[in-house]
């Protein structure tokens, strides 16, 4: 059996001993909670997501490129029902990024984002009722408003 140290040469290893592990067992711990997250977003469920967020905000962008220099009330019923429901999903995607286990607590790119995309569902809404009420054909705009896209 071993005996208890005696000598302070003794102590200072047992001391070195005891404070290696204690490092030893936070360094593990802020290894954990800083790489952590980052492994679970980088290697967790997002992998097959990618792709369809990635066609998400293609088609959005091909959207707004198509019918940049049209006024949104003038835009057929289904594409803008389409664009609509894609600002939904992407909205919910972005609202996930900010939240999620990655996100910076004042994040003000994805907020403004997650604005522009509200903005832009309200929008092409009040462009789809505004269809519908006129039989879905394209009339003279609202009110002279033209229901563009928000700056």
């Amino acid at each position: 059996m071993r005996h208890p140290p005696n000598t302070p040469g003794e102590w200072l290893l047992l001391l070195g001993i005891c404070a290696g592990l204690v490092f030893s067992i936070f360094a593990f711990l802020f290894f954990l909670l800083i790489v952590g997250p980052w492994i679970v977003d980088r290697f967790g469920s997002h992998g097959p997501q990618d792709e369809h967020e990635q066609r998400l905000f293609q088609e959005s962008a091909e959207f707004r490129s198509r019918w940049q220099h049209v006024q949104l009330w003038q835009v057929p019923y289904a594409e803008l029902a389409c664009e609509a429901s894609r600002c939904g999903q992407i909205i919910s995607i972005l609202e996930k990024r900010r939240t999620g286990p990655m996100a910076r607590p004042a994040n003000d790119e994805l907020i403004n984002q997650i604005s522009w995309y509200r903005t832009t569902m309200t929008t092409i809404q009040q462009a789809m009722a505004y269809v519908t009420a006129h039989g879905g054909e394209p009339q003279l705009p609202p009110h002279g408003t033209g229901l563009n896209y928000p700056q």
